[in-house]
């Protein structure tokens, strides 16, 4: 087995065969990478004096079958020599096993066997079952492990094998023994293929969010929830901070000094959108803003307070944006600006309550 390391981002200027500067322009550094190593591989193994017998690459993970009495030694060195950029790592079986990414193959006197591998660090902790998280979420955490036994164990036994393993693991992480199937995985996803009823995606809220699940099911309605609030996205932060003023895709409020309050959607950053105001205050261009028409039209003490704009949500869909700036100009009796949309006075208490908290 051959081992190789991750490609450093440098390969995608090296100069390929049939492509073009186009395709280049347009190809993602991963894909690049993955082109490349295919015509490095054509080139090495094209040149080998002694080529193995099956050779699989995943990424950075090769898996070899090499027949030949010679020691493999001498074609890990033929490799390496190609490119100094490019070095593999090799692996040998071990007790007549090896592992290639989750799979632990196994040499016996009928040929290979196949189950499932797991690193000596795997502590068996899985998403709790009594955590805040969607039931199907949960459910998809066991049949995504029941499909993975069952992909790849190579017979009865072993499957039957890995499952009761898997029971006890789930076990300890709480979730109850009705969740596995005794059905095959692949069974019921046949069946499912078949059907494709309309999805909708929903944030998830404990006690609600099963509610409005239960009166889809009937109208053939597939539900899928979200998590809105996880500790990722309060604790991560992959890009560095940037001003509010430059947000994209928000839900704004601007003060007055006479106490009423301005409410809009942008999918611009906000400053844009604030200077855009300004400058038809300024004009007293009334059709094109309604603070512009609010100041021109009463004149006396309704200033707009610019230093106090603020951000009170964030939507990236246009959709959603025009929602939750309805929902947020509902039950205000300060409010100038008007609902661009209809909503249904069914989630009327449900959003009182809300801006109320």
């Amino acid at each position: 087995m051959l081992l190789c390391k991750p490609l450093p981002p440098t390969f995608v200027c090296l100069p390929l065969p049939d492509l073009t500067c186009h395709l280049l322009l347009y190809m993602s550094p991963t894909v690049m990478a993955n082109v490349y190593m295919g015509y490095f591989e054509d080139m090495a193994l094209g040149s080998a004096p002694l080529k193995p017998t099956m050779w699989l690459r995943y990424v950075d993970d090769t898996f070899i079958l090499w027949p030949h009495q010679e020691d493999i030694q001498a074609l890990l060195d033929h490799v390496n020599s190609i490119r100094p950029s490019i070095q593999f790592t090799m692996e040998k079986e071990k007790d007549n096993q090896l592992a290639f990414l989750d799979i632990l193959i196994s040499r016996t006197e009928h040929g290979f066997k196949t189950s499932v591998y797991r690193k000596p660090t795997f502590t068996g902790q899985y998403l709790n079952f009594n955590s805040h998280h969607p039931y199907s979420i949960k459910h998809g955490i066991a049949r995504c492990l029941q499909h993975r036994a069952e992909t790849i164990s190579s017979d009865t036994i072993t499957y039957h094998q890995e499952m009761v393993r898997l029971k006890n693991t789930l076990c300890h992480n709480n979730y109850p023994d009705s969740i596995l199937s005794t059905r095959r995985v692949n069974s019921i996803r046949e069946e499912n293929e078949t059907k494709k009823p309309p999805t909708v995606c929903l944030p998830y809220i404990r006690g609600i969010s099963e509610k409005i699940q239960r009166i889809c099911a009937p109208y053939n309605i597939r539900t899928v929830f979200k998590s809105e609030s996880t500790l990722r996205r309060h604790l991560v932060r992959v890009k560095p901070r940037m001003e509010e003023n430059m947000t994209k895709n928000c839900i704004y409020a601007i003060p007055y000094s006479c106490r009423k309050v301005y409410k809009g959607e942008t999918c611009r950053p906000l400053k844009v959108r604030v200077e855009e105001h300004r400058k038809a205050v300024t004009k007293g261009e009334t059709e094109k803003s309604g603070i512009a028409n609010h100041v021109w039209m009463e004149r006396e003490d309704h200033r707009p307070l610019w230093d106090e704009v603020r951000i009170i949500n964030r939507e990236t869909l246009w959709k959603g944006r025009k929602l939750k700036e309805t929902a947020h100009m509902l039950g205000h009796n300060n409010l100038l600006s008007k609902p661009s949309i209809e909503l249904n006075a069914i989630w009327t208490p449900l959003i009182e309550r809300e801006n109320l908290e």
